[in-house]
């Protein structure tokens, strides 16, 4: 059987660890309610809201015991691992994202020798890139 939180008389979840195992259950009762709520208002099998899904989630990393909540929410094991698989490849997506490249602007000096149209397109000068012990040349191959 669970071990029910102990009571002051005026009825509040008395000190240390039995209030604080009394913000668990206000939490596991509020998302059976929601899930309540979703079940008589959708069709079986819909697919849950992502907010529903995340609450869920967020129940689990504070602290709900996870049969528990199966259990008050009415969900499956398999669904669960599914939905933090989802949430672990969505966190590792974010992380993947490739951050806006940095633009260096670079002006060369014309050189005398160098007519100014041929500045204006060295088509046929190789630009040549280093960055620290390592360079990169392009060149156009067609004029």
């Amino acid at each position: 059987m669970g071990r029910t939180p102990r009571r002051d008389p005026t009825g509040h979840p008395g000190r240390g660890e039995d209030a604080r195992s009394a913000i668990p259950e206000v939490r596991v009762e509020s998302l059976r309610q929601r899930f309540a709520r979703f079940r008589h208002t959708h069709k079986p099998r819909t697919r849950y809201p992502q907010a529903l899904r995340m609450a869920v989630l967020e129940a689990l990393r504070s602290g709900v015991a996870e049969l528990e909540l199966r259990r008050a929410c009415g969900l499956s094991a398999d669904q669960l691992a599914a939905w933090r698989r989802r949430a672990e490849e969505e966190a590792q997506q974010r992380a993947m994202v490739r951050q806006p490249a940095r633009v260096f602007s670079v002006v060369d000096e014309i050189h005398p020798d160098v007519s100014d149209e041929r500045a204006l397109h060295p088509a046929g000068q190789p630009v040549e890139l280093r960055i620290g012990g390592w360079s990169v040349c392009i060149q156009r191959l067609e004029e």
